[in-house]
């Protein structure tokens, strides 16, 4: 039954004015594309890890799908890394679904669980995986909040054999399933954080971010990484003192979308960008203007959380899994990102943010990652797309 707390859900807008560039001139395609498929059917491919000519990827069903380069039609399932018993210790509360994911040197797969912490896999494409938790997210207490979303990793590779391990922490205020409540807040308890393999340190690198989201080591194992900043439409980079102290250094400020991923390109120097369709001050999107007014973005946010809690509410009376659908995808506001524009930007970047090549698909939609692999073709560029909510692993090829 509708109880107060249920149907009227709140959050502290506030008003945001990131600026749009004047025109889209900086962002003009400087590839073409030459070829695009879909490659392996995989519901919710978020990240892809590459390793030899075989690639593995996590799916919204919790378990993790190899496809193989030279047969790349087929997927194949492989395992989760959330055990039953973490599970039901959650009593419904936290669901396994892969997100940020790296191989190391050593060709163990690290990877972000957003409710569970991070996991380290040896042996992944074998019959026998060696599973370890390395860092349990209720570690993050000990900072003085608990995070509930983590959701990238990059690995930095120590002389001792350990490993730093850099997370993007998107809140300390809402899950995995509400992450547009983060950016429609906007939520401010977004963090980088650094734990230390060998020694079990845990600390905090930056806070007080707009769901922290993609981020990638710098080249050459360097000390160092690049990160996305979804509500500032930014990218940042932190390099480390004698100290070790971090220098964070915003490189891109008032990009043309939002980024997801940030991945190393196939050379190991450049980056490429995942991002949103790219808007303009002359053309901004309907939530580019909704940004600058906290009391309509309050009522919207309200009354499609409204609708949910309704539709919520005839499920408990007339039990149907369309009910149960829907009511999921309004009361999380996760509708919102349905009926968004399709467009994608492909963007690449030295370390430090000088744009390099650029590629604009208008049919694109909900894509977050781009992960390069060698191509036989020195003047084509190989791209394997993941995509959070799309069904499969696309594969485009660009050149100029």
């Amino acid at each position: 039954m509708f109880v107060p707390e249920s149907i009227m859900f709140d959050m502290n807008t506030e008003a945001m004015n990131v600026p749009l560039p004047p025109t889209l001139d900086d962002y003009k395609p400087t590839l073409r594309m030459k070829y695009l498929s879909i490659v392996a059917s995989i519901p919710g491919p978020e990240s892809i890890g590459y390793q030899n000519g075989r690639m593995v990827t996590g799916a919204m069903d919790g378990f993790l799908y190899e496809f193989n380069l030279n047969d790349p039609t087929t997927a194949k399932r492989l395992f989760s890394l959330v055990n039953e018993k973490q599970l039901a210790a959650s009593n419904g509360t936290r669901i396994s679904r892969p997100l940020g994911m790296k191989f190391d040197s050593k060709s163990n797969l690290w990877i972000v669980e957003p409710y569970f912490g991070v996991y380290r896999v040896a042996n992944v494409f074998t019959s026998s995986p060696i599973i370890d938790h390395v860092f349990d997210i209720d570690q993050t207490g000990q900072l003085g909040a608990t995070s509930r979303f983590l959701d990238d990793i990059a690995v930095q590779e120590k002389s001792t054999g350990g490993h730093i391990l850099y997370i993007t922490d998107v809140s300390t205020k809402y899950a995995l399933e509400e992450f547009v409540k983060s950016v429609l807040e906007p939520d401010r308890t977004g963090r980088i954080l650094r734990y230390d393999t060998d020694t079990g340190k845990l600390d905090v690198l930056a806070d007080g971010l707009i769901f922290p989201n993609g981020i990638e080591i710098l080249p050459n194992n360097n000390y160092g990484f690049l990160f996305s900043d979804i509500g500032s439409r930014s990218i940042w980079k932190c390099t480390f003192e004698s100290n070790e102290k971090p220098r964070m250094t915003k490189i891109i400020s008032h990009m043309a979308s939002e980024t997801d991923n940030l991945r190393l390109s196939a050379n190991g120097q450049t980056f490429w960008l995942a991002m949103l369709k790219p808007r303009s001050e002359a053309n901004p999107d309907l939530s580019d203007i909704l940004m600058k007014y906290p009391s309509i973005r309050r009522f919207i946010v309200r009354s499609v959380y409204l609708l949910g809690a309704t539709l919520e509410f005839f499920n408990q009376i007339i039990p149907l899994e369309v009910f149960e659908h829907l009511a999921n995808l309004f009361k999380t506001l996760r509708i919102l990102t349905i009926v968004a524009k399709p467009g994608c930007l492909m963007l690449e970047i030295d370390q430090n943010g000088q744009f390099l090549n650029s590629f604009i698909d208008d049919k694109c939609t909900q894509m977050t990652e781009i992960r390069e692999i060698p191509s036989t073709n020195p003047d084509e560029r190989l791209l394997y797309l993941g995509s959070y909510n799309n069904p499969e692993v696309r594969k485009i090829i660009l050149t100029r």
